[in-house]
């Protein structure tokens, strides 16, 4: 039944009686696109992460997906230019960080003033507070809490989900229709609220797979989200780490960059993000428009040959069985080895191998 004061948006009298009767239920709604008004994508970081829509930025544990986000809301709250060295056209705006994993106190906000960041624009959302008793954010249910704080922190442009799965009832084990409500409503937020909404994930350990199928919460995600960048191991210098183009639906932007995870300069032992500007190699990235050099297995397996040799050379027959037991086979090895030009050197009397990276 129409509520007192509630309009009615209908097309005859036969429907208006029906409306009064209760009698209506839900309507397709439609109109021709003629009446929708063109617009170029607003980006946040131009070409790598869009406003008004959601951002993936994945990874495996130790490649500084956190410190990476922090890094960019740094530069966010100084209008320091982009690690491409492109010009940052924003205003000196805020972010509003979600985390489950790091402290505020002994680890975020050091890492973010390191980095150069205003701390009085950068907002993080713990919970919610009902009753008296204190809840945690949880997704889809508290989207709504979402959008009201958006509407009230409007100096915010980049909202982070850190890691996006933690914030999902049931930690997206209801499957990919749960997780697409919840992509499809950040979505909503991001376009309404003109944020970019970027949610931080880590790979599961399956070196034989696809890296869209290593995603936590795997295709649903991916499809979801207009742009999706990789950490991945730089299967030469340990060190150095790429910033891989995974997925991006609205730039024709192919790059990789690189960077280095270092000590600060101005805060002691507190970590920060070393940039380079120029684009690094994609011969070396597991994905880019001209397809990678190796497979992710491959190159995933040459990184992890690059540390298990990084103290000199080992025996060749223990390399392959710690690689092996690291989900490996012998030829996925094989060819880290070929790609990394491993040496090998013959020792002692039968099949007695030892194997080195190359001086």
């Amino acid at each position: 039944m129409r509520k007192p004061g509630e309009a009615f948006h209908g097309e005859s009298e036969e429907e208006y009686t029906a409306f009064l009767r209760g009698e209506t239920g839900p309507r397709a709604v439609h109109f021709p696109i003629k009446v929708v008004e063109t617009k170029d994508v607003a980006w946040l970081w131009p070409g790598k992460l869009p406003i008004g829509k959601l951002s993936l930025v994945v990874g495996d544990p130790g490649m500084g997906k956190s410190l990476l986000m922090l890094d960019l809301a740094a530069r966010l709250s100084t209008k320091q230019e982009w690690p491409d060295k492109q010009e940052n056209s924003w205003p000196e705006s805020a972010t509003l960080l979600i985390t489950a994993e790091d402290d505020i106190a002994d680890t975020v906000r050091p890492r973010f003033e390191a980095a150069g960041g205003n701390a009085e624009l950068c907002h993080t959302l713990k919970g919610l507070m009902h009753d008296g008793v204190f809840l945690r954010f949880v997704m889809p249910s508290d989207l709504g809490h979402l959008r009201l704080l958006l509407a009230k922190l409007r100096e915010v442009r980049l909202v982070v989900i850190d890691p996006l799965l933690a914030f999902i009832r049931g930690g997206g084990s209801g499957g990919n229709s749960a997780l697409r409500v919840v992509a499809a409503t950040l979505q909503d937020i991001a376009r309404e609220m003109k944020v970019a909404v970027v949610g931080v994930s880590h790979l599961s350990k399956a070196p034989s797979a696809s890296l869209v199928q290593r995603v936590a919460g795997g295709a649903a995600l991916v499809g979801a989200a207009r742009a999706v960048w990789c950490l991945w191991p730089h299967p030469e210098e340990p060190k150095r780490t790429l910033f891989v183009p995974l997925k991006c639906n609205l730039s024709a932007s192919g790059n990789a960059y690189a960077y280095r995870i270092v000590e600060s300069d101005v805060m002691g032992k507190v970590p920060v993000v070393l940039w380079e500007a120029e684009p690094a190699e994609l011969a070396l990235a597991p994905t880019g428009a001209g397809g990678p050099a190796a497979s992710p297995a491959v190159l995933e397996c040459a990184a992890w040959v690059r540390r298990f040799l990084g103290d000199g050379p080992r025996p060749a027959a223990e390399m392959v069985k710690a690689a092996k037991a690291d989900g490996f086979s012998a030829s996925v090895v094989k060819k880290a080895r070929r790609l990394l030009g491993v040496a090998a050197d013959h020792y002692g009397v039968g099949d007695a191998w030892t194997v080195r990276l190359p001086e």
